[in-house]
């Protein structure tokens, strides 16, 4: 099977990674998979000059922008000076921080409504908990933030983490995702080469291939009956509808 990453603006090029969805962005530690940038603001700059991506540099980026009239009204209403890079990262980054998701199901469960899921998705998170997942799915987010090796190959075209810190015990390591809305965000993986939740499931209870930096807490289990079926309904009662339908956030 082949893995589903897109291009940027140019067809010809296509990127290396598959992309994570930006909701409760902006309480990330570490930016990209191999967690290369420490913030919002930097991050904007990241895709510019990369060819498979916006393939600008920064100064055409921001000579484009301040043309615009509006834009250049707006900057200085909020920043009280003319658009320039500095504003247009921090514009940016102060939007991607709005894109809060936190109105799932679940959420409502944890906030004293019993009627929110039923008890397949209660029986689904004592799965999640049985079979170990949240120990790297933790915490509100569903992410420790760590990254990890989960024997997804033998040989790893991308390096992972290690392609930022160059040591060798962490290649194929790439940060964590957020389950949050995981029922929306296929394909799965830092390549996008699998294609369903259901995939995901088989290749974690398989405890994935032996490579030699393959995370500890990668272990197989066997699923018992209904089990996966539950767990999937727990990982669809994270779906925010309220996000997801939000208007404000259409292009």
């Amino acid at each position: 099977d082949t893995v589903a990453i897109s291009s940027g603006v140019d067809p010809r090029f296509l990127g290396f990674r598959n992309s994570y969805p930006l909701s409760n962005v902006g309480f990330q530690k570490a930016l990209f998979m191999e967690g290369g940038v420490p913030n919002l603001e930097l991050q904007v700059l990241a895709p510019m000059g990369e060819a498979s991506e916006m393939s600008i540099s920064v100064q055409d980026a921001m000579e484009r922008l301040s043309v615009n009239e509006q834009y250049q009204k707006w900057s200085q209403e909020a920043y009280d000076r003319e658009l320039d890079l500095w504003v247009i990262t921090r514009a940016i980054a102060a939007y991607e921080r709005t894109l809060i998701s936190a109105n799932a199901p679940w959420d409502g469960y944890l906030l004293g409504d019993e009627n929110a899921v039923d008890s397949d998705v209660l029986k689904g998170y004592d799965v999640f908990v049985d079979k170990g997942c949240e120990q790297c799915h933790s915490g509100v987010l569903f992410t420790d933030q760590g990254f990890h090796n989960v024997g997804l190959e033998m040989d790893y075209d991308d390096p992972g983490r290690a392609r930022l810190t160059h040591d060798p015990r962490d290649s194929g390591a790439f940060k964590t995702p957020s389950l949050r809305n995981v029922e929306l965000t296929a394909p799965y993986m830092h390549d996008g080469s699998m294609r369903t939740l259901e995939a995901v499931l088989e290749h974690f209870a398989s405890g994935g291939v032996a490579h030699p930096r393959k995370d500890s807490l990668m272990r197989p289990f066997v699923w018992e009956e209904g089990e996966k079926e539950s767990i999937l309904a727990f990982l669809y009662s994270l779906t925010d509808e309220r996000f997801v339908q939000n208007e404000e956030h259409l292009p």
